[in-house]
């Protein structure tokens, strides 16, 4: 019977092992938990090629291989998924990103089984049930939003060398291309049954009763961060990926990670008291801060075990801004953050994560 439609309860993402042309069991594919959404781009980058003597477009080439692109977004709970992509999760000395800027956990593929109308995904048998593989994708943006009224999630976007669709999700081929050579991956995979919470310390979701913020003594114009009531914390990383090209070669050679790679954080908190101070003394005083955001697991008391800290460390003040509105509404002030990710051994800069990751 033909499938009516794809709902959210059919799709299930997994995150493949590095390489994306290494060995992938059952064991090193990691299921995604909480995932909220979930969608691909294709996209080519063709052009006009113009002869003298004609006015049209003798034809359309494209000069690369399309750009696969993909989004998802999801409920944090602690740092599995986080751990499946292979960042670092239980250090407040490594940099997060370590293990993506030395290339040893930075590509692989991520799986979408699309299980059939009234069957969920989780539970679902792979023998029987399709799926999209991404091959060699990689990290573009890693972004976390925390706010009053609303569940902690994070969101991440992806570039990929190329994508297939099978008809199931069991000894498959890998998706993935050999970079070297242009040939499509010889090892297979099969994916495993999903879930939905495996392991222990892993909770639906985390709360926003249950996350604090400490910003050691950092101050805005006029206000004081030591009792401001926070109302929202996004962080974000860009990682602002260059292609690398090669004559000779249909695929990109490699996916390249900015030299600089900036870490932004935002905070927002009702406008209450406001201390003495004048902006141009403030701007020429202000230094450098370092940001804890730390979500505990759910319990009665809030004491709770941490689940996830976000450890921002050496953040300059870059801006601010206050709204005052008529209404109901509470004034509010947003300042705006800014650091950069340090090396796999600078323990001074960027953003470092630990907490519970079971994967």
């Amino acid at each position: 019977m033909p499938r009516k439609k794809i709902a959210s309860s059919n799709v299930v993402l997994y995150a493949g092992p590095s390489p994306a042309t290494g060995t992938h069991t059952t064991a090193n594919i990691k299921e995604i938990y909480g995932t909220q959404s979930f969608g691909y781009n294709f996209a080519t980058s063709k052009e006009d090629i113009l002869v003298f003597g004609k006015r049209a477009a003798d034809r359309r080439e494209d000069p690369a291989a399309p750009v696969v692109t993909f989004d998802l977004s999801y409920y944090l709970s602690n740092f599995d998924n986080e751990k499946s992509f292979g960042f670092i999760t239980d250090s407040t000395i490594s940099g997060a990103f370590s293990n993506l800027l030395d290339g040893t956990k930075d590509e692989r593929n991520i799986f979408a089984m699309i299980s059939s109308d009234g069957i969920d995904a989780i539970g679902a048998v792979p023998g029987s049930t399709p799926c999209i593989g991404f091959g060699n994708a990689t990290i573009s943006s890693y972004n976390f939003n925390a706010a009053v009224g609303s569940y902690p999630t994070v969101s991440m976007s992806f570039e990929a060398v190329d994508a297939e669709y099978y008809v199931d999700s069991s000894a498959e081929r890998l998706p993935a291309i050999n970079v070297n050579t242009g040939a499509i991956a010889t090892g297979t995979f099969t994916l495993p049954t999903a879930s939905g919470n495996a392991f222990g310390g892993r909770d639906p979701i985390l709360r926003p009763r249950d996350i604090s913020v400490n910003l050691s003594g950092a101050s805005g114009v006029f206000y004081d961060l030591a009792n401001a009531c926070v109302q929202s914390v996004d962080i974000g990383v860009e990682f602002g990926r260059q292609q690398q090209q090669c004559l000779g070669a249909f695929y990109r050679k490699d996916s390249i990670i900015a030299d600089v790679i900036p870490v932004t954080f935002a905070v927002e908190f009702l406008a209450k008291d406001m201390t003495a101070g004048r902006l141009s003394t403030f701007a020429c005083e202000t230094g450098s801060y370092s940001v804890d955001v730390t979500i505990r697991r759910p319990n009665c008391s809030g004491t709770g075990a941490v689940a996830s800290l976000f450890r921002l460390k050496n953040l300059s003040y870059e801006s601010q801004a206050h709204d005052f509105s008529i209404g109901g509404d509470a004034s509010t002030v947003t300042m705006n953050f800014q650091g950069t990710v340090g090396g796999g051994n600078d323990s001074l800069n960027g953003l470092f994560m630990s907490g519970i990751a079971n994967t």
